[in-house]
């Protein structure tokens, strides 16, 4: 299991590289650098992917819907 100090490190690394992502594609889209079609959509989804997993590293980091909610009644009513 991934300690704290651990999903630490891979939010921080996820958050970088999507950062990294997004300032590429603002200078196409907003201070328009040129880039091909082909390239473009590269970038698109490149960022797409690299926020993505931004969004998987802060859930896990903040522990969001990672771990199902644990039951006010213990183990009772759990069936194996």
């Amino acid at each position: 299991m991934a300690t704290s100090d651990d999903r630490r490190q891979a939010y921080i690394d996820a958050y970088e590289r999507w950062q990294s992502d997004l300032m590429r594609l603002h200078s196409v889209l907003i201070d328009g650098q040129p880039l091909d079609p082909m390239h473009r959509v590269a970038l698109l989804r490149s960022e797409s992917h690299t926020h993505d997993r931004y969004e998987g590293a802060r859930a896990r980091f903040l522990r969001i819907g990672t771990e199902p909610p644990e039951s006010p009644f213990g183990d009772e009513g759990k069936h194996e």
